[in-house]
């Protein structure tokens, strides 16, 4: 029993690498420019955006907004699908289908302002400054499994669950930040204007993961009261950094703007604590259990304690009006993302993006976009080397997921006023990644508990991963003002 109780210390953490996804729990699913505009667009307008939010791709938007004063608020809806399934195999060890074994549906809702002000000094010379609040990294995620004992199935019974399984992340890392820039035209030939900008974030929040194993009544009056440990895991981390970004607009023409960002690798600071409550059920009370932490335990949750390194990133964006009727704006963008400066598994990324806006009638513009991006995630594997041998011990491997994740976007937006207007962007995005199972199954290898005598309970590794399908609906909408 003590043996299996130490297993469940170290499928727990395992549980824990989950953000709006199960995939991203260590660095969090990043929020990019929280604007409705953006989202249309697939997240672009790093060379010109007039939502006040989109200073966050860029500082020298500062200089594209419509009035000298303005304020924007941006709410999102995201809708998260994710299946997981595990391979079958005939008899043959032929792969033949899969089988899925869990599908959760889960809402989160988040919450942008901006705010900013740009002066003419002279003729040519322009001030701009703005304030900014979003979420930076997301850390939400929620994940239920139950298991059951499918011996009545082919009876066309009911089949019974013996347990419930949990996991509940919350949290982000909010971006507090302020840009400010400074532009000079020029106008002559190949050089309308040329901008210089920056943006300096402080960056706080929190990230916390509860993950559960509750065993049910039939589960305890089959097996025994007392035989059956129930288990709840907790980390809770206060995150802290600060964030600079350096940015550069060069307007071409009337036509053409060239823009550059470049932010350097971000420390952030853990300040974190690590519980968990482990305990046995008695018909009339509980029984509290202390064992050591299992070296998977206890690396894990060494990783998770520690501070880490947002990757630097290089984005060019190239944004092109043509002359025509429909007022048309194409955005072009290239993010060069050096994920090895967070972990040395890690290989650098590009993401790319492209989007076009479309004035159909004269205030109600068609946004269209598409976006690749490249992220990772990280899981651990423990395994006996020369085992039965008097140099047995325990190793814990770790290994990186890369996830690719291909989104199309819509939006479009009409005007209250000519000061007011509202915008709305839907992205819909999906990814497909292979991982280890959360709560391997030896844990539930309780002969009572599994009448069906053929039946042989074993762990699925890295031969016979778990298949995650994800789908992604992601709506924005903005309100704003210009002065």
């Amino acid at each position: 029993m003590i043996k299996k109780i130490l297993v469940l210390l170290i499928i727990l953490i395992v549980g824990s690498l989950s953000a709006y996804s199960l995939s991203q729990y260590a660095y969090g699913t990043r929020a990019q420019a929280f604007d409705a505009t953006s989202y249309g667009m697939a997240n672009t307008g790093a060379a010109g955006s007039n939502s006040p939010l989109g200073i966050a791709l860029n500082a020298n938007n500062l200089f594209t907004q419509k009035g000298d004063i303005g304020f924007q608020v941006s709410s999102s809806v995201l809708k998260n699908e994710e299946k997981r399934s595990f391979p079958m195999y005939d008899s043959f060890d032929s792969y033949f289908n899969e089988s899925t074994y869990i599908s959760n549906e889960n809402l989160y809702f988040n919450l942008g302002v901006a705010t900013y002000a740009k002066y003419k000094l002279q003729s040519d010379m322009y001030l701009g400054m703005g304030v900014y609040y979003q979420p930076k990294y997301i850390f939400d995620a929620d994940y239920l499994e139950e298991v059951r004992n499918n011996r009545n199935s082919d009876d066309d019974g009911y089949p019974e669950k013996i347990a419930e399984n949990s996991i509940n992340n919350e949290g982000s890392l909010d971006a507090f930040g302020l840009a400010f820039a400074y532009k000079l035209e020029a106008n002559v030939p190949y050089l309308k204007s040329l901008a210089l900008g920056a943006n300096i974030e402080m960056l706080d929040g929190n990230a916390d993961n509860e993950t559960e194993v509750f065993w049910t009544n039939w589960a305890h009056e089959t097996a025994g009261y007392g035989s059956l440990p129930n288990y709840k895991n907790t980390i809770s981390r206060d995150l802290s950094g600060i964030n600079i970004q350096a940015n550069l607009t060069y307007e071409i023409n009337h036509r053409t703007s060239f823009a550059f960002s470049y932010t350097p690798s971000t420390e952030i600071e853990v300040d974190g604590t690590y519980e968990r409550e482990l305990y046995t059920t008695y018909e009339d009370s509980l029984h509290t259990l202390e064992l050591p932490m299992s070296l998977q335990d206890t690396v894990m949750s060494n990783f998770y304690m520690n501070n880490y390194d947002l990757p630097s990133s290089m984005r060019f964006a190239l944004q092109f009006r043509p002359r025509n009727i429909l007022r048309t704006v194409i955005n072009f963008e290239i993010e060069a993302v050096n994920w090895s400066d967070t972990n040395d598994l890690f290989d650098d990324e590009f993401n790319y993006y492209v989007g076009a806006e479309h004035q159909i009638i004269e205030t109600v513009p068609v946004r269209i976009g598409f976006s690749q991006t490249t992220s990772y995630m990280v899981s651990f594997e423990s395994d006996v080397v020369n085992e039965g041998t008097a140099d047995e011990e325990d190793v814990v491997y770790t290994y990186a997921t890369r996830i690719q994740t291909p989104a199309v976007s819509i939006g479009s937006g009409f005007e209250f006023s000519e000061k007011v207007r509202m915008d709305l962007g839907l992205k819909y995005s999906f990814t497909e990644y292979e991982t280890l199972d959360l709560f391997p199954d030896t844990f539930y290898d309780y002969s009572a508990l599994w009448p069906n005598s053929h039946i042989d309970l074993q762990d699925r590794d890295w031969t016979n991963p778990d298949t995650v399908k994800e789908n992604t609906f992601d709506l924005m909408m903005s309100l704003t003002y210009d002065f």
